[in-house]
């Protein structure tokens, strides 16, 4: 009995010495969505139509956004043209889930939003589902990039 104690008290004093120590979580806020996102929003349903949307992204840290190069493609081909929009706003909660909201965009004819939550400490990463009201339902992923990759602006 007291060598089964001596071993497991001798393997958590190892345990306890070579697991890192974790930092403590701050919580998110807006200010984490920063900068330039990729934005891809694959199988999308439509009025069932499969459609594969994306779209650079551009947070302001702030609680606004703005997208360009939004595309959408449908059975392969691309069947609209880039739209761009303004105006967008979002929130971050403190338990790093998000709401997204953009204006009325002419590919589906009113706002869409999305609800996400930020992967990552450094907010390089959002994933969540999306909705409008034409029926639009599908989930999303969206991920930093930094400048010299995407930079059609």
């Amino acid at each position: 009995m007291k060598r089964t104690i001596l071993v497991l008290a001798s393997m958590l004093v190892v345990f306890v010495a070579v697991v890192p120590k974790v930092k403590a979580h701050t919580g998110c806020s807006d200010a984490m969505l920063n900068g330039k996102y990729a934005l891809v929003i694959p199988g999308t349903y439509d009025y069932y139509y499969a459609w594969d949307f994306s779209m650079l992204a551009t947070f302001d840290g702030k609680g606004g956004f703005s997208g360009s190069s939004l595309n959408s493609v449908y059975y392969d081909a691309l069947y609209y043209s880039p739209e761009t929009f303004t105006g967008g706003t979002y929130t971050v909660n403190r338990d790093c889930t998000c709401t997204l909201t953009t204006p009325t965009l002419t590919m589906v004819g009113n706002p869409v939003y999305f609800n996400g939550i930020i992967i990552g400490p450094d907010g390089d990463e959002v994933v969540g589902t999306l909705y409008s009201a034409s029926d639009l339902a599908a989930t999303f992923d969206a991920k930093r990039v930094a400048e010299a990759e995407w930079d059609l602006e």
